[in-house]
């Protein structure tokens, strides 16, 4: 459980590439008409949800059309931002290693579809179908090479001029196939920043030489690096949490993964580069092919069974849903910086929004204001070529998400990634347990759909080499793909959990209660202590681990550094973890052997232990007993992946 919460932080962590998830405001306002209007709209939202600052360019095939900076770049220092102040774009930079990676394999120096082990047999990782199918390079940009996500050791800060090996060497553990490579996507900062090595490796030069050379000057971007020295920090916006506190630039390892420096106005030619597939003042530098290319996944199950849209070469796609217009971009965090980017490749427009403040909700409604103003300037998609819509009573049933970004999230991922697909007289709707709204679907034929009115498909249904029915959400980075279960293997351990507070919550009443009637000469003869201790000490000791957890977390915008590495505070945490089912296992045999109890006592604590013994049994099925949650080795489970 303590690795759950500390994987949960690491899924909202830093650099983290799905940062900048949408979220949906409640109701609908009319589009910006206007620059004019749609600059008013941004600066309320900066100014009404504190979100200290924000640099917003709009985008064409011919440049930059309009960018303005909004709120503080320093609140101390009084500075203002513009469109030239620089951010920390974060996972946007996989973008830009991806770039260098297909002009490379332009050049023909490098081949997507080689062996990592082959190219770089130094680099350590796991892989136990190595022999039938290899990690091989694309899957690195693809994340599908079924590695887990950073782990906390590998986000803490470094010192500078740590090179991409020294980082590779902090935890290969990570870097474990959880099933075979170029089965399923799961985002995992490590696979750009082995790419990043290959690169070095492959061409003799460093990666901020490689950006530069292949992508910022040909672009003419004078003014964005992946260099991390104090001279590039002192020149960047401070960055805040939502408490209002700056936050401390740390140096992180993974350059390519995720350490882009960049302003609003230097990010419109990357854009533009995009929209004009490939082509720089008149001139190709890289094939519309190779565009279509980075924008198109195709080394996972999903894609391979037909389906286009999703997490191509550090390019994915999203759905505005309110547009149905389908954007490709990418978005990044970093240390309080956020920052997205998309654009519509059938339209010619798009956008980059950066923040320096931790304040998701305000972004996304910044983001929202910026698509329906470019709504406003487009054409509407063309209306989706359909097909006879299939038997839908095939797809019907229960999905959980099975494919975690970080193993240590698997619990919770599994208990919230539920989808119930029905069909409704001749419609099929797909609805999240965390939703009260359904998504009324469009077939688009072979197992595809997408919500109505979209314009292409971003979900299908497919089955697996053994038959399994499985369901991929193209524009889902954190849930990756789902698996047809039946209701116990979705709803059994949100029930135990469920069970289990509730059991506490009684537990500490009725303790209260029973303290409290001691005090005032009450069940002064009882022997319930004998077996009500075991059990209240068991969820003493669950509680004060995850309180830890949740405050080592909280207090520090930089938890890493504390969270990241064994000391007396994770160890505690860690211990907390083994003391609860070993705690519950002599409140089980005090439930048999303590003598003089009444039958309601020994009654009432044994439902309390029951409870405490399935939770307990449940970490250890979820491996989160005992296991050093900032560093530890993935299992490659069968019964979690259906292999």
């Amino acid at each position: 459980m303590k690795r759950l919460l500390v994987g949960i932080a690491a899924i909202l962590s830093s650099v983290s590439g799905g940062a900048v998830a949408q979220t949906k405001d409640e109701g609908k306002s009319t589009p910006p008409q206007s620059i004019e209007e749609l600059s008013k709209k941004i600066t309320d939202i900066v100014e009404r949800d504190d979100m200290v600052g924000a640099a917003v360019a709009l985008v064409n095939a011919d440049g930059v059309f309009w960018t303005q900076g909004f709120g503080d770049a320093d609140r101390a220092a009084g500075i203002a931002v513009t469109p030239d102040t620089l951010f920390r774009a974060g996972s946007t930079g996989k973008s830009v290693t991806s770039l260098i990676a297909m002009r490379l394999v332009e050049e023909g120096r490098l081949d997507l579809d080689a062996r990592l082990r082959d190219v770089a047999p130094e680099v350590k990782f796991t892989n136990k179908w190595e022999d039938e199918t290899p990690v091989r390079l694309v899957h690195l940009l693809e994340h599908t090479t079924g590695w887990d996500d950073f782990q906390l050791s590998e986000y803490r800060s470094v010192a500078q001029g740590t090179t991409l090996a020294d980082g590779l060497a902090v935890n290969p553990r990570s870097r474990t196939s959880r099933w075979p490579p170029g089965h399923y996507p799961a985002y995992s900062n490590s696979g750009p920043a082995v790419m990043g090595y290959v690169l070095e490796k492959v061409t003799g030069e460093d990666f901020e030489t490689l950006a530069q050379r292949y992508v910022f000057q040909p672009l003419g971007i004078e003014n964005a690096t992946f260099n991390q020295s104090e001279e590039d920090f002192a020149r960047l916006a401070k960055s805040y949490a939502l408490t209002g506190a700056a936050i401390e630039n740390t140096r992180i390892w993974a350059g390519p993964s995720g350490t882009l420096a960049i302003s609003a106005r230097d990010f419109g030619p990357l854009i533009q580069f995009y929209i004009r597939r490939g082509e720089v003042d008149g001139a190709s530098l890289m094939s519309p092919d190779s565009i279509d290319r980075i924008e198109r996944p195709e080394s996972s199950l999903a894609a391979k069974n037909g389906l286009t849209l999703g997490y191509g070469l550090g390019n994915y796609a999203t759905l505005d849903r309110e547009n149905n217009a389908i954007y490709h971009g990418h978005d990044g965090g970093l240390n309080g910086f956020l920052t997205t980017y998309a654009y519509r490749k059938d339209a010619g427009v798009g956008y980059v929004i950066l923040s320096n403040s931790q304040n998701l909700i305000g972004l996304n409604k910044i983001r929202r204001q910026v698509q329906n103003y470019l709504g406003t300037l487009t054409p509407k998609p063309a209306a989706p070529d359909l097909t006879a819509a299939p038997d839908l009573k095939d797809y019907e049933g229960l999905y959980q998400a099975f494919t975690p970004r970080s193993e240590s999230a698997r619990m919770i991922l599994e208990m919230l990634g539920v989808i119930h697909v029905y069909k409704d007289g001749d419609d099929l709707f797909m609805r999240s347990i965390l939703s009260s709204q359904p998504t009324k679907l469009t077939a688009f034929g072979n197992g595809r759909f997408a919500p109505q009115g979209a314009p292409e498909a971003d979900r299908i249904f497919f089955t697996n080499d053994r038959g399994d029915a499985q369901l991929a959400l193209g524009v889902d980075l954190q849930s990756g793909a789902f698996r047809k279960v039946g209701p116990l293997r979705a709803f059994g351990p949100t029930a135990i959990v469920a069970f289990f507070i509730i059991n506490t919550i009684i537990a500490v009443l009725f303790t209260i209660a029973w303290g409290m009637g001691r005090l005032f000469g009450k069940f002064q003869n009882t022997h319930r202590w004998r077996v009500w201790t075991f059990p209240m000490v068991s969820i003493l000791v669950f509680a004060a681990g995850n309180i830890i957890a949740v405050i080592a977390s909280v207090i520090n915008p930089n938890a890493y550094e504390l969270l990241g590495t064994a000391n007396i505070v994770t160890r505690t945490i860690q211990l907390s973890g083994i003391l609860m089912p070993l705690l519950a296992g002599f409140a089980v045999f005090a439930l048999f052997k303590a003598e003089n109890v009444s039958r309601w006592a020994r009654w009432h604590a044994g439902v309390a232990t029951l409870s405490i013994a399935m939770l307990s049994a449940l970490s250890f099925y979820y491996d989160q007993v005992g296991a050093p949650f900032w560093a530890y080795s993935p299992a490659t489970y069968e019964r979690y992946v259906g292999l």
